[in-house]
């Protein structure tokens, strides 16, 4: 049962509780002490390797380095490249390469023109220096950014991401993992990602999905909806999460811990002038201050209230 905070919301905490049960499986693949330096963590780099699609944490704690380690077990290299406002292109292509995770650690601060054109690197895989095209094969990028910052990111960058992780707690920092050790996780890599498409989902659980996507749309203070990659990654998440579980069909609780990854960082809140309430006379002051209550992650929460999940 999830428990809840005083605002009736679940913790950050409680949430990544439920995300770190997928890892019971790999501690019983000779893993346990990767595993203890962070669970949540570990869970979220796993699953962008499973997907081969890139991450974004948020957090104010200096968690590259348990990144880099973790990142070792699903890419043969790991590099850290801090951003600034003053950062190219050109310096951050120089560090990119094939079966490697790349670390953007503040990658909210970069200018929009450059986040542009490491978006289209990231999207085509993809990318041309001083004349010569480079691919990157086998390739993740864990993006690294601030509480609250993630509106500084482009639109089409929060899009990109395959799900969201916030890190509260600074991750112990593990040991380097060993050639053993990384053969495990490839291979685990491996079948759960074969297992993926295979597995079973109900008409009631798909109902169950369209009718949160409908809802988050359709939410009074959402703006421009639910895009339709992030509902393809919803799917996607819904059943790597039954994988891991060791489930062999998607249950409820699964489908809300995948949209409390998915949603939140991919939805934008409209303005207090756009809130339906204006058209009705509604007073624009108590608006502002009513919506200045209001997040992405409480909007997420207020549409798997408002929707019954099948019994």
């Amino acid at each position: 049962m999830i428990t809840q905070s005083q605002n009736g919301v679940p913790s950050v905490h409680q949430k990544n509780e439920e995300l770190a049960n997928t890892l019971v499986r790999l501690k019983e693949m000779k893993l346990v002490d990767i595993v203890e330096g962070d669970p949540n963590l570990f869970t979220a780099v796993l699953l962008a390797g499973i997907a081969r699609r890139d991450l974004c944490i948020s957090t104010s704690l200096p968690i590259a380095r348990a990144v880099e380690r973790i990142g070792s077990l699903v890419c043969r290299s790991c590099v850290v490249i801090q951003c600034s406002r003053s950062s190219t292109w050109k310096s951050i292509a120089s560090q990119l390469r094939s079966d490697q995770l790349t670390i953007f650690q503040d990658l909210s601060v970069l200018p929009p023109d450059v986040q542009s054109v490491v978006l289209e690197a990231l999207v085509r895989r993809r990318f041309k220096l001083e004349g010569q095209f480079h691919d990157l094969y086998r390739f993740i990028a864990v993006a690294i950014i601030s509480p609250h910052s993630w509106p500084a990111l482009t639109r089409y960058f929060r899009d990109h991401f395959l799900l969201s992780h916030r890190q509260e707690s600074e991750p112990a920092v593990v040991e380097s993992p060993t050639g053993m050790r990384i053969d495990l996780v490839q291979a685990f890599i491996a079948s759960t990602t074969e297992r993926i498409p295979r597995m079973v989902v109900s008409v009631d659980i798909k109902r169950y999905m369209q009718d949160l996507v409908v809802f988050l749309r359709t939410h009074r203070l959402v703006r421009k909806g639910v895009s339709p990659r992030a509902v393809q990654d919803f799917d996607f998440l819904v059943r790597a999460l039954s994988v891991l579980h060791g489930y062999d069909f998607v249950t409820p609780s699964i489908v809300v811990i995948a949209a409390r990854k998915v949603f939140p960082l991919r939805l934008e809140m409209c303005e207090v002038t756009d809130e339906p309430s204006i058209s009705y006379g509604g007073d624009i002051k108590l608006l502002r201050q009513w919506m200045k209550k209001w997040d992405q992650e409480l909007i997420v929460e207020d549409v798997l209230s408002s929707v019954a999940p099948p019994i």
